[in-house]
């Protein structure tokens, strides 16, 4: 009786399978899972020998020396093993590369912008003091997860992030408006959990975004570490939520918007802050103009910064 020849196992052959499919997992990983994509015009400069490559999932084939000027064409927010990080598409050189955003200091054109960026972007810590009377819904979103970010201000004088607060505690059973932070120069008081909708900007916002409180500054640098802090913890939302950086408007679809901006393309209330605090604030204490724009490209540095 012919005898049945066994096959032997091969434990090289099996390790090489790992290696090879390991290696494919590392490569491939950042270019399948884009987590949120979005185009804008911005210039910046590269503040060390950076790395760039001709693709936005493996970094390094080539350098682009320091000080180099270049134009960002659009960014990447990518994911990775619950790990994020973002990439910027770049002219440079007449082609089209892409490089980490960390390493890109951005050009700063408001004088604001201009002031935190010579502070090196310094921000708060979020701090939480979360009062449980306010009311706890789900945002009304496929996954519960907030769309974005809408700012406000008090449109009260002489405040505080704590008198806000209280404030707001004490008359929340006959109002029953509340936000989810209230954020200062020196302060980011988060009040309400931003997993659930707060009830600050109307029935046509509330169940979709993540919302602040800014009480007014009155000198240039209060006001500029307000709006550092403003900036900050609305990149930090829009990140820990995997969000683009988009402005909102009339196609009802970025992630960034002021309460005038809801009122205007949302409806459902009437309030036009923090359009008056901030033209103000920004002409009296820095002789120029502030507007979500200029906000925007301030959050775009934190954006890019956050590990």
């Amino acid at each position: 009786m012919e005898k049945i020849k066994q096959r032997r196992f091969r434990p090289g052959f099996v390790f090489i399978l790992i290696i090879v499919f390991g290696a494919a997992l590392i490569y491939g990983g950042w270019r399948l899972n884009i987590v949120a994509t979005y185009p804008v015009k911005q210039t910046a400069m590269t503040t060390r020998q950076t790395r760039v490559s001709a693709n936005h999932f493996m970094l390094g084939q080539r350098q682009a020396k320091a000080g180099q000027t270049i134009r960002i064409k659009r960014y990447y927010l990518m994911g990775r093993f619950g790990k994020q990080r973002v990439v910027a598409q770049v002219e440079l050189r007449g082609g089209h590369y892409y490089v980490l955003a960390k390493t890109l200091q951005l050009g700063q054109a408001n004088r604001i912008n201009a002031y935190i960026a010579r502070q090196g972007y310094p921000h708060q810590a979020i701090t939480k003091d979360i009062d449980p009377q306010f009311s706890r819904q789900h945002y009304q979103t496929l996954w519960h997860h907030p769309r974005g970010v809408i700012v406000h201000d008090t449109g009260t004088e002489n405040t505080t992030v704590a008198s806000e607060y209280n404030y707001m505690k004490r008359n929340y059973a006959n109002s029953g408006v509340f936000v989810h932070t209230f954020i200062g120069a020196r302060q980011i008081l988060n009040i309400a959990n931003v997993h659930d909708m707060a009830q600050g900007a109307g029935p046509a916002a509330n169940p979709y975004y993540v919302q602040f409180e800014m009480p007014h500054q009155y000198t240039a640098h209060s006001f500029a570490m307000q709006l550092a802090n403003a900036a900050y913890y609305t990149a930090r939302i829009l990140r820990d939520n995997g969000l683009a950086l988009t402005p909102g408007g009339a196609n009802r679809s970025g992630t960034v918007w002021t309460h005038a901006l809801v009122s205007t393309y949302l409806g459902g209330t009437d309030h036009r802050d923090p359009n008056a605090y901030w033209q103000t604030s920004a002409d009296q204490l820095f002789a120029t103009t502030y507007d979500l724009n200029d906000f925007i490209q301030l959050v775009q540095a934190y954006y890019n910064r956050i590990d």
